[in-house]
């Protein structure tokens, strides 16, 4: 990860790498409904699909971003990662 010149990553790369996390484990929670077909919890996959626009509401956030967007954006992917996470563990 490159650092800015005050020796801080950049917050860019930053957010990539964590946009990236996210989408995987959104790529995981659906191959997980698929898989199930319509033995899936129908919470679970309501919850995926309230899920799936923020995810991509975020991805859409995160390239249009400027260094004052990026506050913003921690608090969603947080918010998301908890989420997901926590769907996720709900599949399992």
């Amino acid at each position: 990860m490159s650092e800015n010149t005050d020796g801080k990553p950049n917050w860019r790369e930053q957010l990539q790498a964590r946009l990236d996390d996210l989408k995987g484990i959104g790529s995981e929670i659906a191959d997980r409904l698929e898989a199930a077909g319509h033995t899936a919890q129908t919470e679970a996959t309501e919850a995926w699909h309230k899920l799936q626009p923020q995810l991509g509401k975020a991805e859409r956030k995160f390239v249009a971003a400027t260094d004052d967007a990026v506050d913003e954006l921690r608090a969603m992917f947080g918010q998301l990662s908890g989420k997901l996470t926590e769907l996720r563990e709900k599949l399992k």
